[in-house]
């Protein structure tokens, strides 16, 4: 494209470029430089305007010199100096196409000013006219890029985006206000902790602290020491005194996931702290009040469990005072589009990739004809999988996703594994996937979206090595 266009004008460099309609954003697309898009976004492209947005970005736009306009608009940000427009001193816009809130533009740089004529326009627009057609299939609905705050929604925030779980942030707002125990139940992968952290935000105890503790993760050993602390001399190795959950989240919220792992002697000592509100470290005679809001979560059926008798029938009661159920992914795929969007920007933003166009329409009946045994978490994963089989690709390179499976699509029930066999399979799968690695970036605690102190318990769990 540069050396066709060359043969008309004299030109350096061309680049695509996409913004909203409110001309706020500016977006790289594709350009002829190779180095100049990580040059843009190192240089956080989001603080300066987009040249000329005074304009009608629908019309084309004649610039023969820029220098004026540098100096107009950046009399005080000497940083320009790093940006890859600010060695050309002409420019001529077109504008491609619009597709949802987005339009497309491409820029023709010159280094000398006076370049473009009205001719040169009408020779760049009549060679881009059999090109707009292909670039607009290229390109998908409305590229998404990673804003500055994507990854620090609140858990409120993510989930009153999900038109599919109104009825849970209704159910929320009633039993915010009060001091009741909540129990949060739904599969795997469901979101319990984000309506966990959506109760904590929206309660009086918001600026107190909100703790997490995974039970699946504590051992039988270890389980009293982490719940309620130690003093010096308690046990062997117990070298100092250490504060206990329910101590350090008092004022707070106190959180405890994967309740259902819990062993009856566990559930024991957890009910004494429930009734009393008080708690006592090991080996101190001392007894200390904890005010803690409480909240468990759990993917398994309690009162199935305390049928069998492996859960305790008066904790369930102290625990399910207020009781929530979270619906699979597969209840409420209409919010397939509002997550895919989420995990995007959240993700691009972690891999520094720019200019991430959303799935294509195909791409998406892909999602939607899933049955996402996995959930919320496992979409997250495909995702977080299409971003990372992009790297190294053109900006604007489509997304693509992988839903290989190897679950029997049976319509007999007898063809479908239990939820912890799915969960056991998938494991191993991610960790044939990262080599075996656990830790780090790359591991399979990061990609399943899990602590790594999580992912062993379940490893010792399902006998993985």
């Amino acid at each position: 494209m540069l050396y066709i266009s060359q043969q008309i004008v004299s030109i350096r460099r061309i680049n695509i470029i996409c913004t909203n309609l409110d001309v706020d954003s500016v977006i790289p697309v594709a350009d002829s430089s190779k180095d100049i898009i990580s040059k843009i976004v190192s240089s956080s492209p989001r603080r300066y305007a987009l040249v000329g947005q005074e304009q009608d970005i629908f019309l084309p736009l004649v610039i023969n010199d820029l220098d004026e306009i540098k100096s107009k608009i950046y009399p005080q940000d000497k940083s320009i100096v790093q940006l890859p427009f600010y060695s050309y001193r002409s420019l001529l816009r077109i504008p491609l196409f619009k597709k949802g809130d987005f339009v497309y533009l491409i820029n023709f740089w010159s280094s000398e000013k006076d370049t473009f004529t009205e001719q040169h326009k009408n020779a760049l627009q009549e060679l881009l006219g059999p090109l707009v057609g292909c670039m607009q299939h290229s390109y998908a609905d409305a590229p998404f890029y990673a804003p500055e705050r994507s990854g620090s929604l609140s858990g409120y925030e993510r989930l009153s985006q999900c038109r599919g779980l109104s009825n849970i942030l209704d159910a929320l707002r009633r039993v915010v206000p009060t001091r009741a125990t909540i129990l949060i139940q739904g599969e795997s992968g469901t979101g319990k902790e984000i309506v966990a952290e959506a109760v904590h935000e929206l309660s009086a105890r918001k600026d107190q602290r909100f703790i997490r503790v995974n039970c699946g993760a504590l051992t039988e050993s270890l389980l009293e020491s982490e719940l309620f602390g130690h003093v010096r001399g308690a046990f062997t190795g117990a070298v100092s005194n250490r504060m206990g959950f329910f101590e350090f989240a008092s004022g707070g919220t106190l959180f405890l996931d994967e309740i259902g792992e819990l062993s009856l002697p566990a559930q024991a000592r957890l009910l004494r702290a429930i009734d009393s509100r008080t708690i006592q470290r090991i080996g101190s005679p001392e007894t200390m009040s904890v005010d803690v809001r409480l909240i468990a979560a759990t993917n398994r059926d309690l009162r199935q469990m305390v049928r069998e008798g492996s859960f305790r029938e008066d904790l369930y009661f102290r625990l399910s005072v207020y009781r929530l159920t979270l619906p699979p992914l597969r209840e409420h795929s209409v919010d397939l589009d509002t997550l895919v969007r989420y995990f995007i920007r959240k993700k691009a933003e972690e891999y520094r990739q720019d200019a991430v166009p959303f799935p294509s329409r195909d791409e998406m009946r892909k999602l939607y004809a899933y049955s996402w045994p996995g959930n919320v978490r496992e979409l997250q994963n495909v995702v977080e999988r299409a971003l990372i089989d992009r790297c190294g690709s053109q900006p604007g390179a489509p997304l693509q996703f992988d839903l290989t499976t190897e679950i029997l699509q049976s319509d007999t029930a007898t063809a479908w594994p239990t939820l912890e066999g799915l969960e056991k399979e998938y494991i191993e799968r991610v960790l044939k996937k990262c080599g075996h690695r656990l830790t780090g970036p790359q591991g399979a605690a990061a990609l399943l979206g899990i602590h790594y102190t999580t992912l062993r318990a379940k490893m010792v769990k399902y006998g993985i090595e």
